[in-house]
């Protein structure tokens, strides 16, 4: 009977097997379900180590100082009163009256045609003065020098210039007020002036190098003969 019952669900299981159809297609996809939210930043991370600091270079080698382009007169007398022959003559301002009292001054226009409009405004004018050709030392304008009055009395004579296209134009003026029909000082004598023109061209860099307020400096900067 055991027999009978275990063939009988052998063949269910074969009829079963066999009324299986074949595989049906894939389904659509379902819907794509809702974003979920955002989760936390994270911590920043700690900065990286400073980098250390680069060797510096090394110092250029010096530039040329620029002696070629620079010119320079010589020794120039202009005396008081400057009326010899071949002289400039000293043109007189703001002298006292018997009722006025005044600055007196003195000015002398000297020509140069190397004194451009270019070197009036890129380039640089510098002028020395001695009060006496014996005297080595020179002094660079504007320069203050003490004098004495006509009447025995201590005054100060500020001597300076200026340029323009053409020409440098020496004063000299008596810083003292002198009172009405009154006596004063007079330029010197026998003073001498030298100029040095510098153009524009020469570095200024070069220039910062050089006190040019001192002539022997600049004498050596320029290789200027004296």
């Amino acid at each position: 009977m055991k027999q009978i019952i275990k063939f009988f669900a052998l063949g269910i299981a074969l009829f079963i097997a066999s009324c299986k159809g074949d595989t049906g297609p894939i389904g659509p996809a379902g819907p794509i379900g809702n974003t979920g939210t955002a989760g936390a930043n994270g911590t920043n991370g700690t900065n990286g180590a400073t980098g250390a600091t680069g060797a510096t270079g090394a110092t250029g080698a010096t530039g040329a100082t620029g002696t070629a382009n620079v010119i320079y007169s010589n020794w120039i007398a202009r005396p008081f009163p400057g009326t010899g022959n071949g002289e400039i003559s000293w043109n007189s301002l703001n002298f006292p009256t018997a009722t006025t009292p005044n600055f007196p001054a003195w000015f002398l226009i000297n020509p140069e045609p190397l004194i451009t409009s270019d070197i009036v405004n890129k380039g640089v004018v510098l002028v020395f003065y001695r009060s006496s050709p014996n005297f080595s030392n020179a002094e660079s304008l504007p320069f203050n020098t003490n004098q004495i009055s006509g009447s025995g009395v201590p005054i100060t004579m500020a001597i300076n210039f200026n340029i323009s296209p053409g020409n440098i134009v020496f004063r000299v003026s008596n810083t003292t007020l002198v009172p009405s029909g009154g006596t004063f000082g007079l330029p010197a004598s026998n003073g001498l002036y030298r100029y040095v023109i510098i153009p524009g061209g020469v570095p200024k860099g070069r220039l910062a190098s050089i006190d040019l307020k001192n002539y022997e400096a600049v004498k050596q900067a320029f290789n200027i003969r004296d």
